[in-house]
């Protein structure tokens, strides 16, 4: 057995440090209207100012990476005349983040000073009385990717339980194979299939199998560790695709998996169990956390296959996130290992995870 295979999960630790969210001091540049605008952006920032119309006691928005802001008070929307709430802020110019406005009802401090901007504390079980969430948007700039309308949604087939295939282009041709982990996420609630469909029109990804596995019920169990559905994919799954022809042949240089969150370490521990049947893995978000540090490093560098490209994403608002990336990217360069980083300027957050993978995998395979 090797080292990472006997890699133990550790729990989830506290709430890390508050953020700095810079506020922008300029007033209204334009009348209320319910939502978000970019009111100036130079210098690779924009300004960008929230509206909301509630007759709640306090309103604030929560941003992807923005729960724990420092201020506590950061996040609050100020009262505009007229039942009208706004605030602006100074961002990166290419922000993007899922957003909630949230309302609080009742007497005293809005509870979000307490336990965060959002509507459950304690994980994401208990409600926290008093709050609500009034409507929630994505906001993204920077980002010229008309191609995430999406596209005429392809055919999902069940491979298997827990397995779907979606073919983008020639169904007779053979095609590169992306695995997904988290699948009923992306399939159900994200849309990646349509969002990958308008990527293949646009030219951002070649004719393309992409198979989504699911986490079940029991994702924690099976997700984000060294056996469960990464040894599955990297052992049994990938191979078995190559070897049975249900794609036509398909060549391990085209075979890339990718996941998120936890889903991140499933991404990179399938990229050592698939020992040379995977290429490359696109992991983002990944949750380091989960083991020791180094140990998981060590584990990763000791088992990864030679001739692996390896691609991690962090989000600019997820701490430790980026310089724990670098570390180990730094450390698979210097055995050999294609391994790069980049800091989407997001949270823990679908809003940039979807796009970034698909850029990364059109270019890894061209």
């Amino acid at each position: 057995m090797r080292a990472f295979e006997e890699l133990t999960p550790l729990p989830r630790p506290g709430m890390g440090g508050g953020v700095r969210v810079p506020r922008a001091s300029s007033a209204p540049s334009a009348p209320p209207a319910a939502g978000w605008l970019v009111e100036e952006a130079s210098g690779g920032e924009a300004t960008v100012r929230f509206w909301h119309r509630s007759d709640a006691a306090a309103v604030a928005v929560s941003a992807s990476g923005w729960r724990w802001p420092d201020p506590v008070d950061a996040c609050d929307l100020e009262p505009a005349g007229d039942g009208w709430w706004t605030a602006a802020f100074r961002v990166p110019g290419d922000w993007q983040t899922r957003f909630e406005i949230l309302e609080h009802r009742g007497q005293g401090a809005p509870a979000w000073h307490m336990y965060g901007l959002g509507i459950r504390r304690g994980g994401r079980d208990q409600p926290i009385e008093g709050v609500e969430a009034a409507t929630t948007g994505v906001v993204r700039l920077g980002a010229d990717k008309p191609w995430l309308a999406g596209g005429a949604g392809p055919r999902i087939v069940e491979l298997e339980p827990g397995v779907r295939l979606a073919r983008l282009g020639d169904p007779s041709r053979p095609a590169p194979l992306v695995v997904w982990f988290d699948g009923e996420g992306h399939i159900e609630r994200q849309g990646t299939a349509s969002i990958a469909a308008g990527a293949h029109a646009a030219g951002v990804l070649p004719d393309v199998a992409l198979a989504f596995v699911d986490s079940g019920d029991a994702r924690a169990e099976i997700l984000g560790v060294p056996g469960g559905n990464a040894e599955r994919v990297g052992r049994d799954l990938v191979p078995r695709l190559h070897r049975d022809g249900v794609l036509g042949p398909v060549s391990p240089d085209d075979t890339i998996v990718t996941g998120s969150s936890f889903g991140g370490l499933s991404a990179l521990f399938a990229l050592l169990h698939g020992e040379g049947r995977v290429a490359a893995a696109v992991a983002q978000s990944t949750s380091y956390w989960r083991y020791p540090d180094p140990a998981l490093d060590d584990a990763i560098c000791d088992a990864v296959p030679a001739g692996s490209r390896v691609r991690l994403h962090h989000g600019r608002y997820e701490g430790d996130g980026p310089a724990r990336g670098e570390r180990l990217a730094s450390r698979l360069r210097a055995q050999g290992v294609d391994a790069t980083t980049r800091t989407p300027s997001g949270g823990h957050d679908w809003t940039w995870w979807i796009p970034e993978a698909i850029d990364d995998i059109g270019a890894l395979l061209r």
